[in-house]
C-alpha cells in the first residue's frame, strides 16, 4: 500500500512539473523583442453601433468662405483649428434645441475635411452643396440655405448679365473655396471660359489687371471679401442671378451618431431655415467680417479706395493724385 502511495505521488509531481513548464516559458518571452502579430478580422462590412453616441459631436465648417464658413487657429503653427460661419450659427441653434454638446475642429483644405468626414474622424460638416461625395457621406435634407451666384466686373466695365449665355466669349474666374465650379461646370454653355483660382486676392487682382473679364460667385461671399480688401467701390455687379445652389449639413455614415440626422432634419423643417429667415444672421456675419479687417491696408490702391493714411505714398497713379485728394475731402 505504501509503494502505491509513493508511485502516485511521483506521477502527480511529474504532471505538475509538465503543466507549469509552459507558464515559465511564456513569462520569459516578455523579454523578447519580437513583434506581436494581432489577429485580423475577416473582410466583411463594418457594423456601426448606433447606440454608442455618448460623446460630444465633432463638427467642422466650410473653409475660407466667409460668411458661410471659415477656420481660425494658431497663426504660425496652424494648431487648435476651430470652425466659424453661418453653418456653425445654424448648427448651434439646432444643438441647443436638442440639448446636444459638440466640439469644433477645422481643416486647411476642403478635400481634407471631406475625407475626414468620410472616414468618421468628424461627425458632421456644416455646409456642402448638393452633389455626390461618396458612399460614406450623407447629405441631410432639407437644405438650410439657398445661395445665388452672380457675375462681378471691374467698375466701368460692368455688363447687364441675365444668364450664363451672356458670358460666352468672356474670361472669368471663380474662387475654389466657394465650391461652386464642381457643381455648375456641366450647366455652363459652350464658350464660357471659367477658371478656378484660390483666394479672393488672386481673383480680385486678376480682374483689376484685366486678365479676366468677370468673377463668378456668391454675392454674400464676394461682398464680405470686397469689404475686407477695401475693393467694394472698384468691383461691382449689375446683372441678375445666374443660378443657385443649396447648402446642406453632411453626416458621416461611419459616425456612431448617425441616428441624429433625423433630429437635424426635423429642426431645419421646424425652424424654417432658409435664405429669407437667415438674412439677419448672414448680414451680421458680413458686417463683422468687414469690421474685423477695417484697419488693414487696401489690396490694390485706386482712386476709389485709397484711405488718407496712404495718400502720401500712392505712386501708382500720379496723374489722378489731385482727383484723389479732392475725393477724400
Amino acid at each position: 500500500m505504501r509503494k502505491l502511495f509513493v508511485v502516485f505521488m511521483l506521477i502527480a509531481f511529474v504532471c505538475t512539473s509538465l503543466e507549469s513548464a509552459p507558464l515559465k516559458k511564456q513569462r520569459s518571452s516578455r523579454n523578447r523583442k519580437a513583434k506581436v502579430v494581432d489577429m485580423v478580422e475577416d473582410i466583411k462590412p463594418i457594423e456601426i453601433n448606433l447606440n454608442a453616441c455618448n460623446r460630444p459631436l465633432r463638427v467642422a465648417s466650410m473653409i475660407g468662405n466667409a460668411p458661410f464658413g471659415w477656420i481660425e487657429g494658431d497663426g504660425k503653427t496652424q494648431q487648435n483649428l476651430k470652425s466659424y460661419g453661418l453653418g456653425m450659427v445654424v448648427f448651434d441653434k439646432i444643438a441647443k434645441e436638442n440639448g446636444w454638446k459638440y466640439t469644433t475642429t477645422g481643416y486647411t483644405s476642403q478635400e481634407d475635411a471631406i475625407q475626414a468626414l468620410a472616414r468618421g474622424n468628424i461627425d458632421l460638416l456644416a455646409g456642402l452643396y448638393y452633389r455626390s461625395y461618396g458612399p460614406q457621406i450623407e447629405l441631410i435634407t432639407p437644405a438650410f440655405f439657398t445661395n445665388v451666384f452672380v457675375a462681378y466686373f471691374k467698375k466701368g466695365k460692368e455688363l447687364e448679365v441675365e444668364s450664363y449665355n451672356d458670358l460666352v466669349g468672356l474670361k472669368g474666374v471663380v474662387r475654389k473655396e466657394e465650391m461652386i465650379y464642381p457643381m455648375i461646370k456641366k450647366r455652363l454653355p459652350k464658350g464660357v471660359e471659367l477658371t478656378e483660382v484660390l483666394s479672393a486676392p488672386k481673383a480680385f487682382e486678376m480682374l483689376m489687371n484685366d486678365e479676366v473679364d468677370y468673377i463668378l460667385g456668391s454675392p454674400y461671399a464676394i461682398e464680405g471679401e470686397l469689404r475686407r480688401y477695401k475693393m467694394q467701390n472698384d468691383i461691382v455687379t449689375a446683372g441678375e442671378a445666374l443660378g443657385s445652389g443649396t447648402l446642406f449639413f453632411a453626416f458621416s455614415k461611419n459616425s456612431p451618431c448617425l441616428q441624429l440626422k433625423g433630429d437635424i432634419s426635423q429642426s431645419i423643417r421646424s425652424n424654417g431655415f432658409s435664405q429669407k429667415t437667415l438674412d439677419g444672421e448672414i448680414r451680421q456675419l458680413i458686417d463683422d467680417w468687414g469690421d474685423r479687417f477695417r484697419s488693414d491696408e487696401v489690396l490694390i490702391k485706386t482712386k476709389q479706395n485709397t484711405l488718407p493714411q496712404y495718400m502720401n505714398d500712392n505712386k501708382t497713379d500720379n496723374s489722378e493724385s489731385g482727383e484723389n485728394v479732392q475725393e477724400q475731402k
